[in-house]
């Protein structure tokens, strides 16, 4: 990981491909940014990867339609980190590549060896974005992790006067302040043949607070695809 500044982006959109390592972290930010020091930060990531390293960082996509009339939120979970909640529909290809949200080793804007998209000031756009809190259940075979919205990113698009939009689903995922993971847990095995993201699905509770995320594994012939709104 020989990136500057805030390596959030490249963490939250994790090749499919186990972690192994993480390298240079004096050379960014804490990973997880609600926290005070790089230290604290790894704490809370470990404290999820030591139930189930296998899908740690492992990226999952989810549509959630119809919360209210019209709108559609696109959701994507970094296992073990973090949850991106989008308001509007965006296309797998554009979960999957990383918000450039860091720099380059020497300090530049790029290139990265890599496809970046840029973090957007326009809050129609960027996520409402949650991070590892705590892992509150562990079973032998299902974990249930949860994760806090970020106050930083809230206070920024405050300060930059860019916190409101009229999209529909804007008013959804503004409404939630946490989000609960379910998942089962990864056979490491599974990196032995051919990987592939899960699939899952959502639901809204505790009167619009809280995003329930199930982790699955796909059916025969499901994917992940762009709901049609309607």
């Amino acid at each position: 990981m020989d990136l500057n500044g805030d390596a959030y982006g490249m963490l939250a959109a994790h090749p499919l491909a186990p972690l192994v390592s993480l390298h240079h972290l004096d050379h960014v930010k804490p990973i997880i940014s609600n926290k005070p020091s790089q230290q604290e930060a790894l704490q809370t990531l470990f404290s999820a990867y030591e139930v189930d390293p296998a899908r740690t960082l492992q990226q999952a996509f989810c549509y959630d339609i119809g919360a209210e009339a019209g709108s559609v939120l696109s959701v994507s979970v970094s296992w073990g980190y973090t949850v991106q909640v989008y308001p509007q529909e965006l296309v797998p290809n554009e979960l999957e590549t990383p918000l450039q949200t860091f720099k380059t080793w020497l300090g530049s804007d790029g290139p990265f060896t890599f496809n970046t998209r840029p973090f957007s000031t326009d809050p129609c756009a960027r996520p409402v974005i949650f991070l590892l809190e705590s892992v509150l259940h562990n079973q032998t075979n299902v974990t249930l992790t949860q994760y806090t919205r970020n106050k930083n990113a809230d206070d920024q698009a405050l300060a930059e006067g860019k916190a409101n939009c009229e999209n529909r689903g804007f008013s959804v995922a503004s409404r939630i302040e946490k989000v609960k993971v379910f998942a089962p847990k990864m056979d490491p095995s599974l990196w032995k043949q051919a990987p592939r993201r899960p699939c899952c699905k959502t639901q809204i509770t505790e009167q619009g607070t809280t995003l329930d995320v199930q982790i699955k594994s796909c059916s025969p012939g499901e994917s992940t695809t762009v709901p049609v709104s309607t």
